[in-house]
């Protein structure tokens, strides 16, 4: 279940679900927008009920002050999930509190690279200010949901796409710690981004969401992963990002182009449908996590990058999904996942016949 902000005081309602459904996993986050079979939603609470007729289900909670890093926090949830039948993973973490790239980092250590991962950092519209969990009927502050789909007859795809451009030059990250960008070239990085911005530097963090950052370890590294700027500090003058921005990597600013974001959202959801896999409404579901700087750059036409996923596989499937502050899903190296920022990443899941 994905629930717009407001229902953060609803404990009633939520604790009605929980007796509705006493034997579920449920789960779910705070969101910018939830997505509901091809619509893209606001001040709801966008709800799928799945049941598994020949696989398992798994699901555990992670609070954060119980851990002494977030790569620790990844890494004991992918410990407490993690059989050998274990097919796939939805992960869904705080929005603000958490650093994702630590967090895939430590999911990465013990998921097999088989091991399908989706999930997001949960989204408080375009305030940035608490974002929350949903666990058992109840909500969750600051920390980690995961829940492990297992078994021989689950068939799992996943896929993400980007479309953002480069522009500008290429810089170098000289200070930084964990997911704080301080200096870019030995410039206060704060500066350096409001040079770029100009006047839509007042409106900084929420105009950064349509510039973000695209990193890589160096000139040469083909692995490009892009980042999302959270928050900003005037008296350090430094970036918040939604993951981390290690010192000596090269950085690049990106703008959005409308229509290579929606082509880009079609060809990922073209990736997870496989013909030879049968797919329909009542054995399939695809799990969809996308940004909010997506949402807030596509403008009125942001039903169109959900529309496009949806005739890119051209059956009807059961969807669900929101958008997020960070989206966790497909690793461009040799890892269970990472965190992508400003992209849209899926998942399909088909429970076959029985053999």
């Amino acid at each position: 279940m994905f629930c717009s902000p407001v229902f953060y005081k609803s404990k009633e309602l939520f604790e009605t679900i929980r007796v509705k459904f006493p034997d579920s996993h449920i789960i779910g986050c705070s969101t910018s927008g939830e997505i509901l079979d091809g619509e893209v939603l606001d001040g709801s609470i966008s709800c799928k009920v799945m049941k598994m007729e020949r696989s398992n289900i798994k699901s555990e909670l992670l609070v954060l002050d119980e851990f002494k890093d977030n790569k620790h926090l990844g890494y004991e949830l992918s410990a407490r999930l993690e059989k050998d039948d274990l097919k796939a993973v939805l992960v869904i973490s705080d929005g603000l509190n958490v650093d994702g790239s630590a967090l895939c980092l430590g999911l990465s250590e013990n998921f097999r690279n088989n091991v399908k991962v989706i999930g997001g950092m949960a989204g408080d519209g375009q305030s940035f200010d608490k974002t929350w969990l949903v666990y058992k009927g109840k909500i969750i502050e600051s920390g980690v949901v995961g829940v492990g789909f297992y078994g021989k007859n689950l068939e799992v795809n996943n896929s993400s796409g980007g479309g953002w451009e480069e522009f500008g030059p290429e810089r170098i990250i000289t200070k930084s710690s964990g997911n704080v960008l301080f200096e870019i070239n030995d410039t206060p990085a704060l500066d350096l981004y409001k040079k770029y911005l100009g006047d839509k530097s007042s409106d900084l963090p929420v105009s950064g969401l349509f510039y973000p950052l695209q990193i890589r370890k160096s000139s040469s590294d083909t692995n490009k992963l892009v980042r999302t700027l959270l928050a900003i500090d005037e008296k350090t003058k430094s970036l918040t990002f939604a993951g981390s921005m290690p010192e000596g990597h090269y950085v690049q600013l990106m703008y959005a182009n409308n229509d290579k974001l929606i082509q880009a959202a079609s060809e990922a959801g073209a990736n997870i449908y496989h013909p030879e896999i049968p797919m329909n409404k009542e054995q399939s579901a695809i799990f969809v996590v996308s940004c909010v700087g997506r949402r807030l750059v596509l403008g009125e036409r942001v039903e169109e990058e959900i529309e496009a996923v949806s005739e890119a596989y051209s059956i009807d499937l059961s969807m669900i999904g929101f958008y997020s502050y960070g989206e966790i899903g497909v690793s461009t190296e040799d890892k269970a996942c990472e965190l992508h920022n400003q992209s849209i990443t899926m998942m399909s899941l088909t429970e076959k016949e029985a053999a």
